[in-house]
């Protein structure tokens, strides 16, 4: 705990323990933070083993249950955005072929640990459209979803149950401003340097806003928000030295 006020350090203690590569996560309108697992793991054998990849709630003060939400999907999870409008939480998934995801509790607002629906993104109804090989700016595809019945992936993951999918090349930031979710592939593009993508989910489309076709401009945007200004602030993790917060 630090004291912005008076600049000072003030105390320490481990909120969520028993997970592994913890990635970007995100907050939640109610205070929370979703912590997110990259990984898909499983440590031990049989019944008694202790798969990894799921998303943690932890408090913005105290302690974890250290329980999964398992129903928010098992996977290779980067960053999560809640719409404060519906308590929808979005997802980014930070593999090669991967998939935007979108959660519907079943309790009430603010309530994921009651469980709920996972779904996956897809564009123009069009089955596994693939968004990585170089996009214009400004497309714009419609969107539906389709639901993942086991988002615990006991057989087969998430992203291969959702065979109608949109595919994205290692999804990783992930945020919400005004209405709207913002998300990065880290990899997108023809150049393999990164794409951002803004949906709408009042008009149930996504629109690409950014690729990039060199360097110079952005290497691999991997976590991303969105200034009080209006302006996406993107965290390079690509190839480039040194690494630049780019806006």
């Amino acid at each position: 705990m630090f004291d912005v006020v008076n600049g000072r350090f003030l105390s320490s203690y481990n909120s969520l323990g028993g997970t592994i590569r913890n990635c970007a996560g995100g907050p939640t309108p109610w205070g929370t933070w979703l912590s997110c697992e990259e990984t898909f793991n499983t440590w031990g054998q049989g019944p008694d083993g202790f798969n990894h990849g799921y998303v943690f709630e932890v408090p913005g003060f105290g302690l974890s249950d250290g329980q999964p939400i398992r129903e928010m999907g098992r996977f290779y999870h980067e960053a999560a955005a809640v719409d404060p409008a519906t308590g929808y939480v979005y997802q980014t998934e930070d593999r090669g072929a991967s998939a935007f995801y979108k959660f519907v509790p079943s309790g009430q607002w603010g309530d994921l640990k009651s469980g709920g629906t996972l779904y996956a993104m897809v564009l123009n109804e069009t089955d596994r459209l693939d968004t990585r090989g170089g996009q214009v700016e400004g497309t714009v595809w419609t969107v539906t979803w389709q639901e993942v019945a086991d988002p615990d992936a006991v057989n087969e993951s998430c992203y291969n149950q959702a065979f109608k999918a949109a595919t994205f090349e290692r999804g990783e930031g992930c945020w919400y401003d005004d209405g709207k979710i913002y998300f990065c592939s880290t990899s997108g593009g023809a150049a393999s340097l990164g794409q951002i993508f803004c949906y709408d989910p009042r008009k149930e489309t996504v629109t690409i806003l950014f690729e990039s076709t060199s360097s110079d401009e952005v290497n691999g945007p991997d976590n991303i928000a969105v200034s009080p200004r209006g302006n996406i602030l993107m965290c390079e993790d690509g190839s480039s030295n040194p690494k630049r917060l780019v806006a």
